[in-house]
């Protein structure tokens, strides 16, 4: 079974995969687990900039949307 290692990705993103995957593509391993607590491989950990809502990101604001509403039954 292949040595597995954390690594940072260019987009922040954490992962695990293997050592000789890192060593190739230049990662620097993390001082970080790799496994949880049941052996599974931990699933990638996605980058949020501070001050930034992860579900900000995802849909707008809902005035935005009943504005737009709002505009489109006025005619």
């Amino acid at each position: 079974m292949p040595k597995f290692v954390r690594v940072r990705l260019e987009n922040g993103t954490e992962k695990s995969v293997p050592e000789t995957v890192a060593e190739t593509s230049g990662y620097k391993p993390l001082d970080k687990p790799t496994h949880g607590r049941d052996g599974r491989l931990l699933p990638p950990k996605h980058r949020t900039p501070l001050g930034t809502a992860a579900s900000a990101k995802k849909s707008p604001p809902a005035k935005a949307k009943s504005a737009a509403a709002d505009e489109s039954q006025e005619d």
